[in-house]
């Protein structure tokens, strides 16, 4: 067996260069013959994996999350359906956490010669109604402090340093800090099962595939992959000063929900979100410019190869 690699050998705090190690020497025990491409800034991921999107080796990807969501964009983006045989490196991973994949190398390459077909799993689709654009996501979409406090990380000049320090947890607090100075609350209607629904003074809203987004943090406890529905969770008409306390509830228990009756939760397989002002974006961590949200988010499936 041959396999082409592309690596983000900068995720995780350069997890991702110990990962790409580890596994050439499993590779080289098992006398597996491979390829490495090293994917070395934003978009590079898209590039190399369009040019292998035609090869008959397995691709095999080493990142996080967002070098995932730059790999499954690029091949919507030829439709191609090559199969994702994923590794995870990263610091959030929610992707791989959901569908407990192994990030042990040696397992992986264990399991990736054991497996006779890709499995198809549900991937989300949104199109931005007002321009026809379309884009794809793994995990989940989300508009309000979560995007801001991701921009505001990927654009800090001190954020590379701090993650070669292994201190990049850290630093978010100091951009959760900065986002609530820079959050202004927001207004969203939602287009779901036939019904609109309106929510003032929003602080989030979120699209999810599955219950984690942020490195662990379960969200969306109702939700589940490959179940045929998103999920979209919403909380409006919060304080900031409550905010650490439905945090600590998120994490402990998972019953903001039945809680908070302002945190709310519905489920579709298609919806319509809307804002009336531009508001920050992220797709499974990665940062997007902010506009008017018009779109439409949808189900698809794509094959991976699953490595547990």
């Amino acid at each position: 067996m041959k396999i082409n690699i592309v690596s983000h050998i900068g995720a995780g705090g350069n997890t991702g260069k110990k990962t790409l190690k580890s596994l050439l020497e499993y590779c080289d025990k098992k006398s597996i013959s491979y390829s490495v491409n090293i994917s070395e800034y934003k978009g590079h991921t898209i590039e190399l994996v369009k040019k292998l999107s035609t090869e008959n080796e397995k691709l095999v990807l080493i990142g996080g999350d967002g070098t995932l969501h730059e790999a499954v964009n690029a091949l919507k983006m030829i439709d191609s359906k090559k199969p994702i045989a994923y590794l995870p490196s990263g610091i959030g991973n929610d992707f791989a956490r959901e569908l407990k994949i192994t990030s042990n190398p040696e397992k992986f390459i264990d399991s990736l010669l054991k497996l006779e077909a890709p499995e198809e799993l549900e991937i989300i689709k949104f199109t931005n109604l007002n321009s026809d654009n379309v884009g794809y996501s793994i995990n989940s979409i989300g508009f309000g402090i979560d995007a801001i406090i991701i921009y505001l990380s990927s654009v800090s000049t001190g954020k590379s340093l701090l993650k070669k320090m292994g201190l990049g947890k850290l630093s978010y607090f100091h951009y959760i800090v900065s986002a609530v100075r820079k959050h202004k609350n927001f207004d969203v209607a939602l287009e779901i099962n036939n019904k609109e629904y309106r929510f003032d003074n929003c602080i989030l809203a979120l699209v999810t595939n599955h219950p984690y987004f942020g490195g662990g943090v379960k969200i969306d406890p109702h939700s589940t992959s490959n179940n045929n529905e998103l999920g979209f969770v919403v909380a409006n008409e919060i304080k900031f000063t409550d905010l650490v306390m439905i945090l600590y509830r998120i994490l402990k228990f998972g019953d903001h929900f039945e809680r908070y009756e302002k945190i709310n939760r519905l489920g579709s397989a298609s919806m319509i979100v809307k804002t009336r002002v531009p508001q920050y974006i992220q797709a499974d961590g990665e940062s997007q410019s902010p506009e008017i949200i018009n779109m439409k988010f949808e189900l698809e499936k794509y094959p991976f190869w699953i490595c547990r």
